[in-house]
């Protein structure tokens, strides 16, 4: 019963760990007059890679799980503030 048991525990394991994850990027906006920038809405498009791309409620009826949100500034680039999202299937 116990060789059962840690052989499904491996199955469940490697099938876990078989799905895809990516960064996307929402467009930067530079900051207003009060430093404020928009907020993260259903609205907001995001770009992963060159076939997925769509809103937050478009990617999850894709099968995508948004995994992590965050708001990013590239410094170098002096682009402005993004959205940045993580997603995994």
């Amino acid at each position: 019963m116990m060789r059962l048991i840690v052989v499904a525990m491996l199955l469940l394991t490697g099938t876990a760990n078989a799905g895809s994850a990516l960064v996307c990027k929402s467009k930067a906006a530079q900051p207003d007059h009060q430093g404020n920038i928009s907020n993260l809405s259903n609205k907001t498009q995001f770009t992963c890679d060159e076939k997925v791309k769509g809103t937050i409620p478009e990617l999850s009826t894709e099968g995508w799980r948004i995994v992590q949100v965050s708001q990013q500034e590239d410094a170098e680039k002096d682009e402005g503030i993004y959205q940045e999202l993580i997603i995994e299937k």
